[in-house]
């Protein structure tokens, strides 16, 4: 899981290299699931642009992920639906491009947009 996660996240971030104020706060229903990882996705990677130092090895890496991750309430406890909900939107176009958009600002130092 760790390898796609990670794998899953350099993509968007080196999609994303183009500010971010929080719109919306996580749910946690169903149909929330998306929004929560949209925005967790965006809030990492902006965290990214703006620190990438401060993750000098993977295990920071892994708990700065974990953290955000929680933060959308996000089941980071539960490995096979996290698995599931990485497979359900890593490859999902629509997704790709609205954690693309909304990281965008970050890139010159602003906040992400969160959808």
């Amino acid at each position: 899981m760790k390898k796609s996660l990670i794998v899953f996240l350099a993509i968007l971030i080196m999609a994303a290299f183009s500010s971010c104020e929080l719109k919306e706060t996580p749910t946690t229903d169903t149909q929330g699931e998306r929004t929560n990882f949209i925005n967790a996705n965006t809030d990492f990677s902006c965290f990214l642009l703006k620190n990438s130092a401060a993750l000098n090895t993977q295990e920071d890496f892994d708990k700065q992920l974990f953290e955000t991750y929680k933060k959308y309430n996000l089941p980071v406890e539960n490995h096979l639906l996290m698995i599931s909900i990485l497979d359900k939107y890593e490859n999902d176009q629509e997704v790709n491009e609205i954690v693309k958009t909304n990281s965008a600002p970050c890139k010159d130092g602003g906040s992400p947009v969160f959808y």
